[in-house]
């Protein structure tokens, strides 16, 4: 699973800051649109892509908040340098007329081929017979024919033992998933601020002796050689040691965005508090659970508490259950469609912003091609996922019949009659649908259990890992996106 922590919207754990795996969060279930359009629970299988749509739907409305700020006569971002006319995202929607074109062809150009699935299977079937004999896999049998085998989640004490959560566990996932990927700041033993420094500072600025509105911050870290302030402010910083306050006399551009600002002379006056340099932690420390956490957990352990409760069992069961999934048949037809489906969606996002995917994908920094691999990917195991919900639903539990779709348009407030949802979304789609929801809550159900029954500290789980690097430093006269890893203040908004 993917994890990633999305510094202006931290309102979640998030679980995809692995670069081969941006945009994941950390949440105990996600959503999905039914085929009404309102949000229900997801399979537990496979979440990342839909995670990093959501993902990246924060980081735009991130974003555009952020140009916000720096609009012409806002108070806050004040201090800042970057200079943008008029709302971001008013110019954005106002940009979609009824006459607008939006270019896709890109998207259509670069569509990656569709996967053959059953060359997806690690084991040969004679492996799985073996497996079966041993008791650690089952057979599913299919009404069309087709069959599966998976690891045998029926075994309670089998699947007590293959999903149990040890403190190791735990540790060797944030190591992995947080402390090895997330930078943080990590303070340095030099006591004068030096380029490539992240300064703590107080400041508060004054024109004519008066503070002004959006001036004043307390504890802001401030990359030096980021051009994050306006000119002279960074450069005034510098060579400040830690505990001196300093008067820094500085005029704000004539273009600046604030009219009562623009060309005016100002003074800051400035406190060092700290210095640090970019890093990655060694340990998850309460500070680093609480950043990692955007403040939901205040401590380490109640980070691991949670992952723990809500996060690490459901990545369990998910590789228990697709670790040596055998599948006989799949339609690349499902592939494709499920592909086409999930590309439309990022269509229809970024035509909301009177932008085509590839042009809305750049504009954050993603590269078109990779992530159409990635949806295709995903596809294909979503395939495969289906194919086992299929086996679970004719094996364990009871077909899809239309009092299960007529309860589905129930509890979506759907006014019309059944004959009428089913017309409107489509009998295989209603069926696909409540077939994942029944087969994932089953198999939820069975790890909740089983988690119950399992005690971390019997169990004799082996965690590998390298040591963990001190610190990476990273210079961020460079690097542009260093602020990234620092939770901006009010005023730096």
């Amino acid at each position: 699973m993917a994890k990633d922590l999305d510094t202006e919207n931290k309102d979640q754990v998030s679980e995809e800051t692995k670069e081969s795996k941006k945009g994941s969060g950390i949440t105990p279930e996600a959503t999905f649109d039914s085929p009404n359009g309102k949000d229900v629970h997801r399979p537990i299988v496979y979440l990342e892509l839909v995670l990093a749509i959501v993902a990246l739907i924060a980081i735009i409305a991130a974003i555009l908040h952020y140009r916000k700020q720096q609009n012409p006569g806002t108070a806050e971002g004040t201090v800042q340098g970057t200079v943008v006319s008029g709302d971001l995202a008013g110019d954005l929607t106002g940009s979609l007329s009824s006459d607008t074109t939006i270019d896709n062809s890109d998207v259509a150009a670069l569509k990656p081929a569709v996967p053959d699935v059953i060359a997806m299977n690690t084991l040969t079937e004679e492996a799985c017979q073996a497996k079966v004999a041993e008791g650690t896999m089952i057979r599913l049998d299919c009404s069309d024919g087709s069959y599966v085998y998976v690891n045998n989640y029926r075994d309670q004490d089998y699947l007590s033992a293959q999903i149990a959560i040890t403190d190791d566990y735990i540790d060797q996932f944030i190591k992995e998933n947080f402390l090895d990927v997330e930078p943080v700041l990590i303070e340095v033993d030099h006591d004068t601020a030096e380029l490539g420094d992240y300064a703590n500072i107080d400041y508060c600025g004054k024109k004519d002796g008066v503070a002004f509105d959006g001036g004043t911050a307390e504890g802001y870290d401030l990359g030096l050689g980021t051009n994050t302030f306006i000119p002279g402010f960074e450069d005034g910083v510098v060579g400040m040691k830690i505990g001196e306050t300093k008067d820094i006399p500085l005029t704000f551009p004539e273009n600046y965005g604030s009219e009562e600002l623009a060309g005016k002379d100002v003074i800051f006056t400035v406190t060092l508090n700290k210095l640090s340099q970019q890093g990655y932690a060694t340990e998850l420390t309460d500070e680093y659970a609480n950043y990692y956490t955007g403040g939901m957990c205040a401590t380490a352990q109640e980070m691991k508490d949670y992952l723990r409760d809500n996060y690490l069992g459901i990545e369990k069961m998910e590789n228990f259950l697709m670790e040596n999934l055998y599948i006989s048949g799949v339609s690349q037809d499902a592939v494709n469609e499920s592909y086409e489906m999930q590309v439309k969606q990022i269509e229809d996002y970024a035509a909301m912003y009177g932008m085509g995917m590839g042009s809305f994908l750049s504009m954050q920094g993603y590269d078109l091609q990779q992530v159409l691999d990635d949806i295709m990917a995903e596809s294909a195991d979503q395939a495969r996922a289906d194919a086992l919900y299929r086996g679970v639903l004719e094996n364990d539990l009871q077909p899809i019949t239309d009092s299960d779709i007529s309860k589905l348009a129930l509890d979506e407030g759907y006014e019309g009659t059944v004959e009428q949802f089913i017309a409107e979304n489509g009998r295989d789609e209603l069926t696909l649908y409540l077939m994942r929801d029944k087969a994932t809550a089953y198999l939820q159900e069975l790890a909740d259990k089983a988690a119950l029954s399992s005690a971390p500290a019997d169990t004799n789980e082996v965690v590998s890992g390298d040591e963990v690097t001190e610190i990476t430093d990273v210079d961020n006269t460079e690097n542009t996106n260093a602020e990234e890893a620092v939770e901006p203040t009010e005023a730096a908004q």
